[in-house]
């Protein structure tokens, strides 16, 4: 069980875990995902994969277009 808690700056997640892209984020940024190198072979294994070194708003916008998710007014 994790003993940790996240830590937020300005009400955002700073370092700890996202849990909607199930990613780590440390400073603000994603995480590199430690899978092996076979997990990529035919593209990202994880979001971590994927958005590693991303500011984590920035991934989360990427990831709601890539899921078509539009934004609410």
């Amino acid at each position: 069980m994790r003993q940790s808690n996240d830590e937020y700056r300005d009400g955002k997640l700073w370092n700890g875990y996202d849990y909607e892209l199930q990613v780590w984020v440390m400073g603000g940024v994603v995480a590199r995902c430690g899978h092996p190198a076979q997990m990529r072979q035919t593209g990202p294994c994880c979001n971590a994969d994927r958005y590693q070194g991303v500011r984590l708003e920035d991934a989360q916008a990427a990831e709601a277009t890539r899921r078509g998710v539009r934004g609410r007014a």
